[in-house]
């Protein structure tokens, strides 16, 4: 059934909030809809697409199928920064890539409705993207676009992403000043642009939190 998993009533009660009503629900509402909304909204959007009934088989994977993909992703990008920091050799990205795919945590959640391989996979994305970049011998302005929206849309799906997101951005704008020659100054800037580029994306949800409840982290 949909409701097994971790949480999974409560991520179902906020999909059905959106399918019924198509509005987004605040932190009162029920147990999980504190959570910012793209997973949910997507996962919506595509249920919605499929005309998918909750109660079916077929239903059932429709639900579930992009948490799977999540999953998926995650060993894919996996692979390819393990494959980016050992060129050429075979056992290490081999054992990167057997620890992702057999990671418990990714295989239990990636078969349930929940946010968390969704967030895991925007993470993994970014992380991947940010090892790129400190990589290539020059930082390109549309790399950081792209890791930029990686991160807003990390920060969209869970709270948690805040604990990383920052990291990342740090790493890039320090590579920028120790590798590339440029100013503490121009480092910082940034920075600055990429949080500026990460509040335009998922600002508005945390706005929205402080004025509802004085709390962007409800």
């Amino acid at each position: 059934p949909l409701a097994v998993g971790f949480d999974a009533g409560g991520h179902l009660a906020y999909i059905e909030y959106l399918l019924e009503l198509h509005a987004l629900p605040t932190a009162a509402y029920g147990f999980s809809t504190y959570h910012p909304p793209l997973f949910y909204v997507l996962t919506g959007a595509w249920v919605e697409l499929f005309g998918a009934d909750a109660g079916t088989g077929a239903g059932r994977v429709v639900y579930r199928s992009l948490p799977f993909a999540s999953g998926l992703a995650n060993l894919w990008l996996t692979s390819s920064v393990a494959r980016r920091l050992w060129p050429g050799q075979g056992l290490k990205p081999s054992l990167a890539i057997a620890a992702a795919g057999l990671l418990p945590m990714n295989l239990y959640m990636s078969a349930y409705v929940s946010n968390e391989p969704m967030l895991a996979a925007w993470v993994s994305a970014a992380l991947a993207l940010a090892t790129a970049i400190l990589f290539a011998q020059r930082i390109r302005v549309v790399a950081v676009i792209s890791l930029t929206g990686l991160l807003g849309a990390a920060l969209l799906t869970k709270f948690t992403a805040l604990g990383v997101a920052p990291v990342i951005a740090f790493f890039v704008a320090l590579r920028y000043w120790w590798l590339d020659g440029r100013s503490p100054g121009r480092a910082l800037a940034l920075f600055a642009a990429m949080a500026a580029g990460v509040a335009a994306i998922a600002g508005w949800f945390y706005l929205r939190n402080w004025m509802l409840f004085g709390d962007p982290l409800v």
